[in-house]
């Protein structure tokens, strides 16, 4: 007879050996679902694309970006290569030869005609070796700038068969924006013109905005004590510069709902956000769409102007520019209080410093100059109050006055 004991022992076997073959069935469903998968998308490996932005140019200078024979927009990258053949540079007939260096040693290329050329309104492609795709990029007016639509229909090769659909519209997303960029770097008018970095970088990231300064950027750290450091009082009328999509804003109207708070920034989809945000939130907020060193405001306008992580964007010439802006807003013995960038504190953020130094915007940040930039103005009591390090790079929030007036 056997022990209790030994019984025991012998069913532990058993039921481990019941989850290894659950384990094992369901890696085996998990293999044939994803086999079955990639040989539907090698079948078919069929796409359509279709998508737009809005771009602060001419529907003519956005024309002319893409009728560059150098295609700069799509070309200035270790990835993407490609040379028009024959004499022909621009107009229906012109042929392109694209070559692509894809991860693994891959590589895809092929030739494609252009079969419509309208200036200012559209341009379609057709491949005519490589692959099957027909693409159209259409301009229209639209709110001042240009609304961009790119439409496209192919039959995917076999190195690019597998890739998902998101992965073809991100790609597609990175080329226009980058078109975006190359049609505000061609207008004749002053270079700063419309000129501002959308949240991320990318305006089709602007939604993921709050998702990535929450997890990635630990935005909640700094700002909270930008709040604190600021000693708003009843009353105060507060300029958020560079406000993005808000969060910072509602912070301060949470925390001080007695004050008048106002939030500026040049992207109209983080503004899109920012009230849609503060709205849900039931907070009266004023928010206005202009850049930073041209404020739409009068002189003395707030008590309060607080910024956070924007300084970095601006080059150095349009730092000067913004904060004398911010000293004209700002009434006699009102302060400003920013966190951005800032120099280094520890060897792990001496190291990561190294790659923003090298970036023209960023470089007076990591490299400290922002407190005498900020007294060149004409600010008085700079002063550096707080340091934090964060995974991306060490940030400093500064406070600065303008002096009061003068008693008789």
């Amino acid at each position: 007879m056997k022990s209790p004991v030994s019984g025991s022992r012998n069913n532990r076997p058993a039921s481990g050996q019941s989850f290894s073959r659950l384990k094992m069935l369901g890696i085996l469903a998990g293999g044939f679902a994803t086999a079955w998968w990639a040989r539907q998308r090698i079948r078919k490996p069929t796409s359509h694309v279709a998508r737009s932005r809005w771009v602060d140019a001419s529907p003519e200078q956005v024309f002319a970006a893409i009728a560059d024979p150098r295609k700069p927009f799509l070309t200035e990258n270790p990835v993407i290569s490609m040379h028009t053949v024959g004499e022909r540079t621009e107009g229906v007939g012109t042929i392109y030869r694209w070559s692509f260096r894809l991860p693994f040693g891959l590589r895809f290329g092929f030739d494609e005609a252009v079969t419509v050329w309208e200036p200012g309104s559209r341009v379609a492609y057709k491949a005519i070796a490589g692959w099957d795709m027909e693409a159209e990029t259409r301009m229209e007016a639209e709110g001042g700038g240009t609304r961009v639509t790119f439409t496209m229909d192919c039959r995917l090769p076999r190195p690019l068969a597998l890739l998902p659909q998101w992965a073809v519209n991100v790609g597609v997303d990175f080329a226009l924006a980058s078109l975006a960029k190359r049609a505000l770097e061609a207008q004749p008018q002053s270079k700063d013109r419309g000129r501002y970095v959308p949240a991320l970088k990318y305006s089709w990231l602007t939604p993921f905005y709050d998702f990535a300064q929450r997890w990635i950027f630990r935005e909640s750290i700094f700002k909270a004590h930008l709040v604190r450091q600021a000693r708003i009082e009843r009353g105060h009328r507060v300029l958020d510069v560079g406000c993005g999509t808000a969060t910072l804003t509602v912070l301060i109207k949470q925390s001080h709902p007695e004050a008048e708070v106002v939030g500026l920034d040049a992207d109209p989809g983080a503004l899109k956000i920012a009230e849609s945000k503060a709205a849900k939130a039931g907070l009266g907020i004023t928010f206005d769409r202009g850049m930073a060193f041209e404020l739409p405001y009068a002189d003395g306008s707030f008590d309060r102007v607080i910024s956070s992580l924007m300084f970095h964007h601006l080059t150095k010439e349009n730092k000067y520019r913004a904060m004398r802006e911010v000293f004209r807003v700002l009434r006699p013995a009102g302060e400003f209080h920013l966190a951005d960038l800032g120099k280094p504190h520890n060897p792990i953020m001496y190291i990561i410093s190294l790659i923003f130094s090298r970036l023209e915007e960023s470089s007076d940040n990591v490299r400290g100059l922002l407190p005498q930039m900020l007294a060149d103005v004409g600010f008085e009591q700079v002063e550096e109050i707080a340091h934090f390090s964060m995974p991306y790079s060490s940030v400093c929030s500064l406070g600065a006055q303008k002096a009061g007036l003068e008693r008789a």
